[in-house]
């Protein structure tokens, strides 16, 4: 069953005829006759049975959506004290969301007080107020529900088998309640032929289900795995198309997001991730957007951020991979920046270490550049840090917001304050696309809370004299509007740095600055070109001569 239109796969049932063959007998005057064995008779008995009204939680209709019942459809009707299962198919009702089902049960089954119901038509197994789609099958005519199988992908629905719906009824009625969530998804990129969707949190998407009807809660997932793999029947991806994919609801943060994006020859892939659903709870029913991923297929290099080398160090190294990779190339490096850094090298293929030697260091905290090549793929610049050396005195002074709300600015961990003109606060919040996500992280940390830059709100620090300084800051639009952030020294009309703040996929991406040289013994401001800016963490590092 698909939304507004389920596409069925039907099974014709072939019954084979038993040709009896007989055998006379002498009869035999010592035994009894038997009496053949009474067979219960079956009844016909019809259910009313309801999608899940649009007035409850689990409505897909909250996305605009109607799930109606099409001919064919089949569900599985279960007598709560025999456990017997029947199957029941569409009556009457065809294109609406309540239809009748009529199948036959036996008299006693037909007699009882409280009954079951799953969709699609598989066994189950029921217990004290609890549903199991059980990996075993009932008779020929029952699906095989278990983990592991591709997800259908059907343009503008879903796949059925992998989206149950449960009730339990006292009278001849049900109404169903979802036991998945939906992703909606559009494809990008043309000839797409799997879709790999990973929860990097605790979220199971895929595996056997247990479900309390009393509250429709999502109570166990057993053989359960945190992706699920869609694939079109035949063909690849449309890329005009929406599809919603169905995903078990087991209690548990979805992490980052990831989708994986795979070629119908196999050999190429891509991925996307995203944290817009780092802390959300699925719940049944409900239809998460994941809108339009852009991706690209092309080779990326990603490497592992050093970090900073000790003072009297004279080697170092750092790790990448290369996502996309063309199975050719390699990655070569080459130093950009930083004449105290020679003998860079890159080791490995497609995953790999950059290593170099470098001078000790007797003076104030210093930089290089390492650049990395890959054919086919964007340069990447990588910044090699070496801490200050000769006892130099080193000062860092920090600037954020905690997660008890409150604005700090510290000096080597003591409070401070360094910066002025610190005003309010902005939050993160997805759900009212304040940033498009619900925390930023930063240094190993996550911030879901930055000091806020407008007109009204003008972070500003003053340099001390006699010091080498350098300044690093995090930040984001708070909307797709709000650009740039500019930092200015005093007096000048020029901004040292214009942040270029963006948005993808309809979240901010936080902007990292590099290492920033300062003139000491002057003031800075941070202010902002147009929208409110959150400013998420500033670092300015004070050597003094």
């Amino acid at each position: 069953m698909e939304d507004n239109e389920m596409k069925k796969v039907y099974i014709l049932l072939f019954a084979a005829v038993a040709l009896a063959v007989s055998c006379q007998v002498e009869p035999q005057t010592d035994v009894e006759e038997q009496t053949p064995a009474e067979v219960e008779m079956m009844v016909e008995k019809d259910f009313t049975v309801s999608m899940p009204g649009s007035d409850t939680k689990t409505a897909l209709a909250g996305d605009g959506h109607t799930v109606n019942w099409v001919s064919g459809d089949k569900i599985n009707v279960i007598a709560a004290t025999s456990g017997n299962q029947y199957t029941y198919t569409l009556k009457s009702g065809e294109g609406t969301p309540t239809a009748v089902f009529t199948g036959s049960m036996s008299v006693s089954d037909a007699a009882d007080t409280k009954f079951y119901a799953v969709y699609p038509d598989v066994n189950v197994t029921i217990g004290d107020d609890s549903i199991t789609f059980a990996s075993s099958s009932n008779g020929d005519h029952r699906k095989y529900f278990s983990s592991g199988t591709k997800v259908k992908a059907i343009a503008g629905g879903f796949d059925p088998d992998f989206a149950p719906m449960f009730a339990v009824s006292s009278d001849e009625s049900f109404t169903f309640k979802h036991g998945a969530a939906f992703f909606k998804l559009k494809v990008s990129a043309d000839g797409v032929k799997t879709v790999r969707l990973y929860a990097g949190g605790g979220a199971r998407f895929d595996g056997r289900p247990t479900y309390k009807p009393s509250t429709g809660a999502t109570t166990n997932v057993e053989s359960a795995q945190r992706f699920v793999d869609v694939q079109p029947e035949v063909g690849t991806f449309d890329t005009s198309e929406t599809y919603y994919i169905p995903v078990l609801t087991k209690a548990s943060s979805v992490g980052d997001l990831t989708l994986t994006y795979t070629l119908s020859d196999g050999t190429t892939s891509a991925s996307k991730t995203s944290s817009s659903l780092s802390s959300k709870t699925l719940v049944s029913g409900k239809i998460y957007n994941l809108g339009t991923p852009a991706i690209s297929f092309d080779p990326e290099i990603v490497p592992v951020a050093p970090g900073k080398l000790e003072a009297d160090a004279t080697n170092g190294s750092f790790t990448y991979t290369v996502s996309n990779p063309d199975g050719v190339s390699s990655v070569t490096a080459s130093l950009t920046s930083g004449d105290w850094v020679s003998n860079v090298s890159a080791t490995g293929g497609d995953s790999g270490t950059v290593t170099f030697d470098c001078e000790a260091n007797t003076g104030a905290e210093r930089t290089a550049t390492i650049t990395l090549l890959y054919t086919g793929a964007d340069n990447v610049v990588v910044t090699i840090t070496q801490k200050a050396g000769g006892g130099a005195v080193v000062d860092t002074y920090l600037l954020y917001v905690t997660e008890g709300n409150v604005v700090t600015q510290t000096k080597n961990g003591e409070s401070t304050s360094y910066f002025s003109s610190v005003g309010s606060k902005l939050s993160c919040d997805g759900t009212s696309s304040n940033f498009g996500v619900s925390s930023f992280n930063i240094k190993g940390e996550s911030h879901s809370k930055a000091v806020k830059v407008d007109g009204s709100n003008t972070p500003t620090f003053t340099t001390s004299t006699g010091v080498s300084v350098t300044v690093k800051f995090y930040c984001a639009g708070r909307v797709s509007s709000a650009t740039p952030l500019n930092l200015t020294e005093s007096g000048e009309s020029t901004p040292v740095v214009s942040a270029d703040l963006t948005w993808t996929d309809g979240k901010a991406d936080l902007y990292e600055s590099a290492v920033i040289d300062l003139k000491p013994g002057t003031t800075y401001t941070f202010t902002r070109g147009t929208g409110n800016i959150g400013l998420f963490y500033v670092e300015v590092i004070e050597t003094k001569l």
